[in-house]
């Protein structure tokens, strides 16, 4: 049988058709998915088909979602009379050869089906179990398809936070009470075992306002029965008031009928669920942008699947809600016990005692300092402290409050820690906490810290080429061997994972594209916290450690890449040099619209921003992350002259740059060589 994959073009509504008919037919064994998730994922590239020759019949397909810089590959089907002949295998190594800049691929499947046996035969290796979602206890297999990269992840997910999502009245019944109602089966796509770690389906205290105006006794019984066995969101009256003014001030045309809606979307907001899910279009329509400013989207549960990603995405880091806001961060005093209470971790086994002991050991040394962050209503969201010793900086504290900008503000600390190191020349960041949280554990995989000993240690070395690296690791150090592989192979991916994990390193011996990329003076200015704006002020805000600058679509750089941001020496701001240096992970052209959807959460641009940078009905995404300012902007005469023999053109769009050009140019700027 002659075999042609194709990635499927969402346009493309006979092939879809027919994949969906193929995955109805096996929606036994893959569970449910709406219809119109498949386009979707077509329209991310991440639905893969396998046709036959005429190109008439659909012998499989691949259907999976980029997750934590990894694949979760969601389906992987193929009709009953096609198997047994490797075109399962087929669409599996070419997601591999797609993404092969990524560390692996993860699926799970429950251990009870057949095609548990399948998975070693496609490079899988059995990793871990964990509990499904099915009400027959069912066992998920956790597989994982490596592809050679560096990756400080525990490969299992169950230590990442799950999404909190807040369901209305209707959406509860459709799960827990009327099953069989019509237009009950969307509402259950929620309740996929491969969701059951992602998603933290969840009720707010107007639901109990619902079921009590019921008239019928039995039915009140009923309902609330069923309501206990969902997690309850409880935030406090002066939160949830304050949400629910700002909804009913922004929401033209509010009608009673949506009254609880609008009450259902302030609990969320108010407790941090950053998704509400409905069935009620027109409350979508009229809602959707004034909840959306109050950190929450509003969709139908069709929409929760093919745009998971993205919106784990956005509650994992949103540095945006920050913007314009007055959270602080101030030395905390000795006697602030009281106010950390809350922070104890009970459900970890710490004892009350051991934590009034630790903040005491906290106040009473001179050389350790104990910080805060407070929300605008004055309380504590987070707190840490550190002290620098003579080989590392030492983190004995770091906590926070179940607060929706808790994963956002840890990052942000966590950012501001590496640039202490690097100025005082700390070749390690240490936290000795051991009762961090699941949020906590995320941000710190993330940022390259592995766990060694009940510490969580992170190397930070300002070095410059491979062999400077392997000398500052220690021979055990998981990182230690592949950097050799980096200057061995041909690995952008493996060069970049590994200068992110030890920042700031730069192994320019290794293989990885470096770029001179212009940059507008304003958003210079503004990204890269260069005048008195919200990041500069505050020194736990900083510069973002991950941001989104919009271009033109054409002449773009490829990822993974070093770049080096140039602003422009024209205009009321000019610069005219060369002011950060970032790490470039992707780059997205789209309409400035669905740019806008998927990266404001990031950034400080507004959708006409978007707009005007592009020429025509698309724009560039570029998206980047360990950005480092420079102590002094490098110009555009100075840039020619550390090129020496090497042409350098005007700088008007992207422009490579050897290693070696970009190496002279960040030492330049940084006024640090390698140490």
């Amino acid at each position: 049988m002659n075999i042609v994959l194709r990635w499927v073009d969402p346009t493309d509504q006979s092939l879809i058709d027919r994949i969906v008919q193929l995955a109805d037919r096996n929606k036994a064994t893959l569970g449910p998915m709406p219809r119109g998730a498949f386009p979707e994922f077509a329209l991310q590239r991440t639905l893969l088909a396998a046709t036959t020759g005429s190109e008439s019949e659909v012998a499989g397909y691949a259907l999976f979602a980029s997750a934590l810089g990894r694949i979760r590959l969601i389906h992987l089907c193929v009709r009953e009379e096609s198997r047994r002949q490797g075109i399962a295998k087929l669409l599996v190594d070419e997601v591999s050869r797609h993404y092969s800049h990524l560390p692996g691929i993860r699926v799970r499947c429950r251990s009870d089906y057949a095609a548990k046996d399948a998975w070693p035969a496609l490079g899988f290796t059995a990793m871990n179990e964990v509990a499904g979602r099915g009400k027959d206890g069912s066992t998920l297999v956790v597989w994982w398809k490596s592809h050679g990269l560096p990756d400080l992840f525990n490969v299992d997910d169950e230590a990442t936070t799950a999404l909190t999502v807040a369901i209305d009245h209707n959406i509860f019944l459709d799960l827990a009470v009327h099953r069989n109602r019509p237009g009950a089966s969307e509402s259950q796509y929620l309740e996929a075992d491969w969701l059951a770690s992602q998603l933290q389906l969840s009720l707010t205290p107007e639901t109990f306002n619902e079921i009590h105006r019921l008239g019928d006794a039995s039915e009140r019984r009923r309902q609330r029965s069923a309501a206990t066995k969902f997690p309850l969101l409880n935030p406090s009256t002066d939160s949830f008031e304050r949400h629910l003014a700002d909804l009913q001030a922004n929401i033209p045309e509010l009608r009673p009928q949506h009254d609880s809606d609008v009450k259902h979307i302030a609990y969320a907001a108010a407790s941090g669920a950053t998704i509400f899910v409905t069935r009620d279009t027109e409350l979508i329509e009229i809602a959707g942008d004034a909840a959306s400013s109050s950190g929450v989207r509003v969709l139908r549960p069709s929409d929760v699947v093919p745009h998971l990603e993205e919106l784990r995405d956005a509650f994992r880091y949103r540095p945006a809600a920050l913007r314009g806001t007055e959270y602080t961060v101030e030395d905390l005093p000795a006697g602030s016990e009281n106010e950390l209470r809350s922070l104890i971790d009970m459900a970890g086994g710490e004892r009350r005692a051991a934590f009034a002991a630790l903040l005491r050991s906290l106040a009473s040394s001179p050389s350790i300092r104990h910080k805060a962050a407070r929300a605008p209503s004055g309380d504590i969201v987070a707190t840490w402290a550190h002290e620098a010793t003579r080989d590392a900086i030492v983190v004995p504290l770091l906590r926070h409050t179940r607060h929706s900008l808790a994963s956002t503000i840890i990052r942000l600390i966590l950012a501001e820690m590496r640039r202490t190191a690097v100025s005082l020349g700390a070749p390690r960041i240490v936290i000795t906490d051991s009762h961090v949280s699941a949020a906590c554990r995320e941000a710190l995989s993330d940022d390259g810290y592995i766990l060694s000993g009940g510490t969580y240690v992170a190397s930070v070395l300002d070095i410059r080429d491979a062999d400077d690296a392997l000398r500052a690791l220690d021979l055990r150090h998981p990182l230690h061997n592949e950097v050799a592989l980096a200057r061995r192979t041909d690995s952008p991916a493996v060069t970049a994972a590994l200068e992110h994990f030890l920042w700031p390193a730069k192994i320019l011996d290794a293989s990885l594209p470096s770029y001179i990329v212009p940059i507008q003076p304003r958003f210079a200015l503004e990204l890269f916290a260069m005048q008195d704006t919200l990041w500069a002020r505050d020194p736990l805000l900083g510069i973002s450690p991950e941001h989104v600058y919009y271009r033109s679509a054409r002449m773009n750089p490829s990822a993974p890449a070093r770049i080096l941001w140039y602003a422009s020496g024209t205009g009321r701001d000019r610069i005219g040099g060369v002011v950060a240096c970032s790490q470039l992970v992707q780059v997205v052209v789209d309409e400035p619209r669905v740019l806008h959807r998927r990266y404001k959460h990031l950034g400080v641009y507004r959708l006409v921003d978007i707009q005007n940078s592009g020429k025509g009905s698309h724009a560039t995404a570029l998206r980047f992350r360990d950005t480092e300012r420079f102590d002094r902007p490098v110009t555009f005469e100075r840039l020619r002259e550390l090129a020496g023999n090497r042409r350098m053109g005007t700088l008007q769009s992207p422009t490579m740059i050897s290693a070696e050009h970009f190496g002279a140019i960040y030492n330049e700027g940084t006024r640090r060589g390698a140490r």
